[in-house]
């Protein structure tokens, strides 16, 4: 899949679906939980701008068609605890529900990756390009909003599992989660999380369905970012 401005375009298009994806699934199972919050916010609609943060997007676009070393983020989908039927329940369903929505769309991508590679199709075709993608990018939301770091969906999973006020400790780091995302993205030990995250899916990969799919969806990611996890840790 040739042409590096198509290229981005689609990663931003695919991305957008994603988020739009990965919020909507903490306002529909916190509706499910009791939390009218979100379909009252009008969070409940797949239409983007009710997700997409102007700033936040903003970035998103700096780093895609620029470069910029940085993340971009959504608007947090708002809730209530208090209306939920079972609060421990109901705060761990609907924080796992966004990494799990990112989940399922990788699981697709894979899946119709996989139909693709039996019937011998082109990893080199457009759609291909389109799955391979995908399979990166809800890799990476999934990964890095279940880091147990406020206000990141892993760490409103783990709060559940501790002490009172140990949660009450927790939840003041909170302000200042922002800067350690960023400490760690300039010291580079997010990308080093990264690459060990996807060296785990690669193995994991490989382990199921062989090296020679393995391969395939290499080939159909027009980043190259899959190619390289190989070459860093199974090559040789």
């Amino acid at each position: 899949m040739g042409g590096s401005f198509l290229l981005k375009v689609l990663i931003f298009v695919l991305l957008i679906i994603s988020v739009v994806m990965h919020e909507l699934a903490h306002g529909a199972v916190a509706d499910a939980n009791g939390d009218p919050t979100p379909r009252l916010a009008g969070r409940m609609t797949w239409n983007p701008l009710a997700h997409l943060d102007p700033l936040g997007t903003i970035f998103i676009i700096l780093i895609i068609f620029m470069g910029v070393p940085f993340f971009g983020w959504a608007k947090p989908v708002p809730i209530n605890p208090t209306y939920f039927r079972d609060y421990r329940k109901g705060m761990i369903t609907t924080a796992i529900a966004g990494p799990f929505a990112n989940f399922s769309l990788l699981i697709l991508c894979m899946g119709i990756l996989y139909f693709m590679y039996i019937f011998r199709a082109s990893p080199d075709s457009l759609i291909a390009g389109m799955l391979g993608i995908g399979v990166l990018i809800n890799f990476v939301l999934m990964f890095f909003n279940l880091l147990p770091i406020p206000p990141l969906d892993g760490s409103k999973v783990l709060m559940q599992f501790l002490p009172w006020k140990h949660q009450m400790a927790f939840l003041k780091m909170e302000a200042f989660g922002f800067i350690i995302l960023i400490a760690l993205l300039f010291t580079g030990v997010l990308g080093t999380l990264l690459l060990w995250a996807f060296g785990g899916l690669t193995w994991a990969t490989l382990q199921m369905f062989g090296p020679d799919f393995t391969m395939y969806i290499a080939q159909a990611d027009p980043t190259g970012m899959m190619i390289h996890v190989i070459n860093y840790y199974f090559a040789g």
